[in-house]
């Protein structure tokens, strides 16, 4: 009698661990593509942040922005955002540290960048 018990104990716990492999694959492929595809997306901003000829009016209307916009501080995004509408009204001239120049974010959304590569956990 007992080991007809623990033969249909067992059978239960097959089917249950047979049904239940095939989702635990799934979850951690779903996680594993979503990793990869925050990685790519990171190093694509970085690329277009850290090219010479970056412009954040340009870089605004790409959806490379677009993907990361909500992490970015909304001070951040609505100098960004608001620079065309400013261009002719004001300038924020920066003489010296990272960045010289002009309506310089370069450096400031680099290191938000960063800070979402770290939040992502994409180290």
């Amino acid at each position: 009698m007992s080991g007809i018990i623990i033969g249909i104990i067992s059978g239960i716990a097959g089917v249950i661990i047979g049904l239940c492999t095939p989702w635990v694959k799934w979850k951690i492929e779903k996680r594993r593509k979503k990793q990869d595809a925050r990685r790519q997306l990171i190093k694509k901003c970085k690329e277009i942040v850290d090219n010479p000829d970056f412009d954040a009016n340009s870089f605004v209307k790409t959806n490379h922005y677009s993907s990361i916009r909500e992490e970015l501080p909304e001070k951040l995004r609505k100098e960004i955002e608001n620079l065309k509408s400013m261009e002719n009204e004001c300038f924020n001239i920066k003489m010296a540290g990272r960045d010289v120049g002009v309506n310089v974010y370069r450096s400031r959304i680099l290191d938000e960048i960063v800070k979402i590569e770290k939040k992502w956990d994409l180290f």
